[in-house]
């Protein structure tokens, strides 16, 4: 972690089993390749068998949001049609 956090500070990581994921920002992106020839000359010295890049598409950032707006408790949307009080036609 601390090798990815030398070259890209505001990383953040999550562990998913035996992987740890790294989210790197795109402002960075000017540091990946150096951080990337890094990864590669100390792979073994960070016990590191493999390693990929993943762009996060449109497509998953909806699905996201589509899973966060399913937990949001439902608005009420019940309207009643009736003046708000005698008289009135508001």
């Amino acid at each position: 972690m601390q090798a990815i956090h030398e070259h890209v500070p505001e990383s953040d990581f999550r562990q998913d089993g035996a992987e740890l994921v790294f989210t790197l920002p795109t402002a960075a992106s000017s540091k990946f390749s150096q951080l990337f020839a890094s990864l590669d000359a100390a792979k073994e010295s960070l016990h590191v068998k493999n390693y990929g890049v993943k762009m996060t598409s449109l497509e998953e950032v909806s699905g996201g949001l589509t899973s966060l707006y399913a937990t949001l408790p439902a608005a009420d949307t019940h309207f009643q049609s009736r003046p708000c009080c005698d008289g009135c036609s508001c």
